[in-house]
């Protein structure tokens, strides 16, 4: 049975942790955090705020030890609050925005409750610290590629003499506009996962926090994304010597779109104003506009576990969900 691709991403983040371990001789209590999280790419990042304040905390002399190899258990119960506080407004002073603070805040509140549940410190510092510090403005509005630089950018992809990766393109864009993918939930997209002769077209996908195919969620395809899915399939089986056999996008060379990839195709193309994600804030916008303000449909197609994640807070109508979908 082939590995599907987030399997193949978690492999190689895991992989990049280990090694990481193993560069910094991290002390045990350190490495064992870690089996506690499920997403490898969530450890990279736990694992680079979590180090960025040891490593400071011992540069400032606040933790007396020459390297994170060194620190105890009974150094973590020495840290103050205060060290922590001071820590996060120096990130504040260097221009870290506000929102990038909470984030290492949360973060690092959740190292140290698991030190607290491990019985290697007391309590937890972190919880202690004043919500009014680093108070940052709720935001309600998403931002959405211009309509200019859309025709722009689309544009720009039709004037691309290959075939292959014209369409190849084009289907990224309409596809992502029509069903509101995660970038890595596009690049993850396998044959299989395509279920677009039903009544009511549909393709199944492992997203945030799944981890396992008997998992994945359903999500509906507008009957653009529909079209250029089945276009760029024709123009798929041009492709010579495909090596991952069961991805849907592809580069000239046979082998899976990657997320990088992705990416960089919108910043070429856009001059740096579009992102993949962008477009999944379109597709909120316009789903949430078209089906008649119905927040229960935009929850499901985005898969947020709150609906307040997902606009804000206005009550869910309902809707004729399918036809909205099928003129999007």
């Amino acid at each position: 049975m082939n590995m599907c691709y987030k399997d193949e991403v978690q492999k190689k983040n895991a992989e990049k942790l280990q090694r990481k371990f193993e560069e910094t001789n991290a002390p045990k209590f350190l490495r064992d955090y870690f089996y506690n999280l499920n997403s490898e790419a969530g450890k990279l990042n736990y694992w680079s705020v979590i180090t960025q304040l040891l490593n400071w905390l011992i540069e400032e002399k606040r933790i007396n030890k020459n390297s994170i190899s060194e620190i105890t258990e009974d150094d973590m119960g020495n840290i103050t609050k205060t060290d922590v506080i001071i820590y996060l407004e120096k990130l504040l002073e260097i221009g870290i925005a506000p929102s990038t603070i909470n984030t290492k805040k949360n973060i690092l509140s959740g190292f140290w409750s698991n030190l607290v549940d491990e019985d290697i410190i007391k309590k937890n510092i972190i919880h202690s610290i004043p919500k009014t510090k680093f108070k940052i403005k709720k935001k309600n509005n998403a931002k959405v590629p211009l309509p200019e630089d859309m025709i722009e950018m689309i544009e720009k992809i039709k004037r691309k003499k290959d075939e292959l990766v014209r369409e190849r393109n084009l289907a990224i864009v309409r596809v992502l506009k029509g069903t509101g993918l995660r970038v890595s939930e596009l690049a993850g997209l396998n044959l299989s996962d395509l279920h677009l002769d039903c009544n009511h077209p549909y393709i199944t996908v492992m997203g945030k926090g799944v981890y396992y195919e008997e998992d994945a969620d359903p999500v509906l395809v507008s009957k653009d994304a529909k079209l250029a899915i089945e276009k760029w399939l024709k123009i798929r089986k041009a492709v010579d010597n495909i090596i991952d056999k069961n991805a849907v996008f592809l580069n000239k060379n046979g082998k899976r779109l990657n997320e990088d990839n992705i990416k960089s195709i919108f910043r070429i193309y856009s001059n740096n104003r579009i992102t993949p994600h962008m477009m999944r804030h379109l597709y909120a916008t316009v789903l949430y506009q078209e089906s008649g303000h119905d927040a229960a449909l935009v929850q499901e197609q985005l898969r947020h576990a709150d609906v307040n994640t997902t606009i804000g807070t206005y009550a869910a109508s309902d809707s004729n969900s399918y036809e909205v979908l099928e003129n999007l």
